[in-house]
């Protein structure tokens, strides 16, 4: 994993209620969380690709698993003058 990013000690806010320090903090928490997923993203590519495939295969699955189940559906009008010969 590469160098933590820098965090200086005037933006990590000490516990005081100021507003605008807790607002600076809520700002470089937010790039370094950025900069760390993108970074995980970037080493982890071939982990993303895995795992979008298998979405992909999971969602390619569920349609042919619903379209079978729509074609099996009958209806009434299917089923009655076919019975009506049997009898």
């Amino acid at each position: 994993m590469g160098p933590m990013p820098y965090l200086p000690a005037d933006t990590i806010s000490s516990g005081s209620d100021d507003m605008a320090d807790m607002h600076v903090s809520r700002n470089v928490l937010k790039q370094v969380l950025k900069e760390a997923l993108a970074e995980t993203l970037h080493e982890e590519r071939v982990l993303l690709r895995d795992i979008v495939a298998e979405v992909l295969e999971d969602l390619a699955l569920a349609e042919t698993l619903h379209e079978a189940e729509e074609a099996r559906k009958v209806t009434y009008d299917d089923v009655m003058p076919h019975r009506e010969g049997l009898a």
